[in-house]
């Protein structure tokens, strides 16, 4: 045992000792890194799992993880104690040499490091300024230009380690004073470095067996070759590895676009953005000024016109819906909308900017309040007027190429529904309008699989943009600059990240090979490999339940309309549902009650304004200078006609949907209140 443990320690030979063991710190440093970005798939693929979930195999990485961890904290104190003893046995007359050699390093440091790298560049400088310290104590006569050799490989690293950093930070623009390399000169300057940097190694291990008077090769032991044969084995394994995931990134693509029927880049979302439509910039621009100006000094006027659902809506918000600038946007909204300048560019639908659909919601709540103020006096011209502007606010958002604008069309929906249900409720519809209002709804239902459908496949470009983007380079600010150079440009000098990119851009375009948004379902992949799409892809189950949301909503109206239209005809409201409409959220028919039923209803208090800050969370208008108001919630009961699906929760809460102080419900309904 004891000579195992001297044989373990190169107790007889110190200097082998310094020099396996640096070998090992780096040996083991790169394979355990790239080992680890392999790992995860590579378990996921031996188990037959390839999306674990939380499941054992989350485990199993999670602990391969932190003992690759406890073994380089082990290796690195193996790696101290060989290299210390090594500096013990040296002529300690010659410590103030290095001694001095820490000192001069650390003042240049002070300003290359900091230049280059930022807090990067210390940690670097800090491992330098040991190693060339504790080095200066080997030169001798005969090796002093290896311990030169080993400083300037070393500085040759910096400006490597700098632009790898800036790498890094993908949606970080670097700035001038942190990467002042050229962006022409950024790869060959990073291989060059990083070729110093191991020659400046080998050269550390030229001065350790100086140092004791030897030549390298007799202190290169059997250890030696082997750690270069795991590296070099390592190394081959990952890349061949990294190319195979390569391969089959590219066959994943073709069959996601044999999938979707069409190619997956920007230049197809532009042709179905478009779709024949004119480009009116000056449309939108003098639209969005007007929308801008309606307000008032002491009240957000963008969240009053929302508020057309308030038991009472005051006096003094209603004239702010009649001035000149009110009447001039209505006519904007009279004939379909011109479609906007889009700039569906490689590596800029990211960051693509989509102003048009804040104000087009904007838009849509004004044209509901209206209809709220036409119901509340009987002015059915007026009504329909606003009715049928704010449809062409549907219309223009269903030809938008993005999950966010499909969403947007889906809150605007709702705010026409809420609408629809005062127009209902005022009894000003006619038989035709009834029916034409049934129509609409029934197609409006019928283009929601297109719309999932569209969503899931402008997701996917969007994603895979994003991700060829950072592994490209192509990645665009809004302003069109390009963030960094690609990942891709540097794979060779880490094919464990090359690898790991690779598994995540398969592992994404897996998941957006889906039937519609609601078969992608919530992410819940935890392995690496799987990292990019936990980022991209959570949304879209939600989102496709959303559309579920908007469809029964759609289809409780076709119901109540249905029964005022036999109101109508037969002199009596039906006892029971009058259409055969299978809830997708409990898989059974529409509930439907004749009788009293509870409502959430709101209204606003005002107050003076307070002393200082409010600290209350319920202050609505947070702006305003003059005065404060609060929503408040309460509920009461109504008699008439409620049709409901159970919603999202799968809990039948009576068809209430909203959330007061003693109450909450997520039911979606049509209601139909009576006298």
């Amino acid at each position: 045992m004891k000579n195992f443990f001297r044989r373990l320690f190169f107790w007889d030979d110190p200097a082998a000792g310094a020099v396996f063991g640096s070998l090992l710190t780096l040996v083991w440093s790169f394979c355990s890194a790239n080992w680890a970005c392999v790992f995860p798939d590579l378990m996921d693929v031996l188990r037959g799992k390839p999306f674990a979930g939380m499941s054992g195999i989350h485990l199993n990485w999670m602990a391969f993880w932190l003992g690759i961890l406890l073994l380089q904290l082990l290796v690195w104190l193996y790696t101290a104690f060989l290299e210390l003893r090594f500096f013990f046995t040296l002529d300690r007359s010659r410590y103030k040499i290095g001694f001095a050699g820490v000192l001069l390093l650390a003042a240049g440091w002070l300003v290359v490091g900091e230049y280059y790298t930022g807090w990067i560049g210390w940690l670097v400088g800090v491992a330098a300024i040991n190693i060339l310290g504790f080095n200066a104590l080997c030169i001798r006569k005969n090796n002093f230009y290896w311990y030169i050799l080993m400083v300037a490989g070393l500085l040759a690293l910096v400006p490597g380690i700098a632009i790898l950093s800036n790498i890094s930070q993908i949606f970080d623009c670097p700035g001038p004073g942190e990467n002042p390399i050229p962006v022409a000169w950024r790869v060959p300057v990073v291989y060059f470095s990083l070729a110093c940097g191991i020659g400046a190694f080998f050269c550390r291990l030229k001065l350790l067996a100086g140092a004791k008077q030897k030549r390298l090769r007799k202190v290169w032991n059997n250890g030696c070759w082997v750690l270069l044969g795991l590296l070099g084995v390592t190394y081959i394994t990952i890349t061949l590895g990294a190319i195979y995931q390569q391969y089959e990134v590219k066959k994943t693509f073709k069959a996601l676009e044999e999938n979707f029927k069409k190619p997956l880049n920007a230049r197809e979302l532009e042709k179905m953005y478009y779709e024949g439509r004119k480009v009116d910039e000056k449309f939108h621009s003098e639209l969005r000024s007007l929308l801008d100006s309606l307000g008032r000094d002491d009240l957000d006027f963008s969240q009053i016109y929302g508020m057309f659902y308030l038991e009472k809506f005051p006096d003094e918000f209603r004239k702010e819906f009649f001035t000149d600038n009110a009447g001039k946007i209505g006519g904007f909204f009279d004939k379909p909308l011109p479609a906007r300048q889009r700039n569906y560019v490689p590596g800029n639908l990211t960051f693509m900017m989509l102003q048009d659909l804040s104000y087009m919601r904007s838009a849509a709540r004004f044209f509901c309040t209206q209809i709220r103020f036409a119901c509340d006096e009987k002015d059915y011209n007026k009504m329909m007027q606003a009715w049928k502007r704010s449809g062409n606010i549907t219309e223009y958002l269903r030809h938008d190429t993005s999950l966010i604008a499909a969403l947007v069309l889906i809150a605007v929906e709702y705010l026409r529904l809420d609408a629809l249900e005062l127009m209902l409720n005022s009894n000003m519809l006619s038989d035709k309008d009834l029916l034409d209002i049934q129509k609409e709804l029934q197609m409006s239902a019928g283009k929601l699989p297109a719309l999932n459908r569209k969503s899931l496949y402008c997701e996917a470009v969007f994603g895979w943009d994003t991700a060829m983007g950072v592994v490209n380079g192509t990645l665009r600010g809004s302003n069109g600059e390009v963030f960094t150079e690609g990942f891709k440009h540097y794979r060779y000098a880490s094919p464990g990240m090359w690898y790991l990119f690779a598994c995540n851009g398969k592992t994404l375009l897996r998941f957006y090979k889906a039937e519609n948004l609601c078969k992608v379902g919530d992410f819940k992949e935890r392995s690496f490999a799987g990292i990019l799409a936990s980022m991209l892809v959570p949304v879209l189950g939600s989102a496709g339940e959303r559309m579920h949301d908007i469809e029964m909503r759609y289809k409780t109206f076709n119901a109540l309309i249905e029964a005022i239209k036999i109101k109508r005809s037969s002199g009596k409201y039906p006892e029971k549902l009058p259409l055969a409409i299978k809830d997708h959220f409990s898989g059974k028919m529409l509930q439907y009650k004749l009788g009293k039923f509870e409502v959430e209803t709101n209204y606003l208090i005002k107050r003076e304004k307070l002393a200082g800050n409010s600290n209350s969370d319920d202050d609505f208008f947070a702006e305003a200078d003059d005065a404060k108001y609060e929503i408040k919630s309460r509920i009461k009961k109504a008699h008439g006609i409620i049709i409901w699906s159970i919603g999202r929760n799968r809990i039948d809460e009576n068809g209430f949907k909203g959330r007061t102080d003693n109450k909450q419900g997520d039911d979606i309904s049509a209601r139909l209140v009576l006298p």
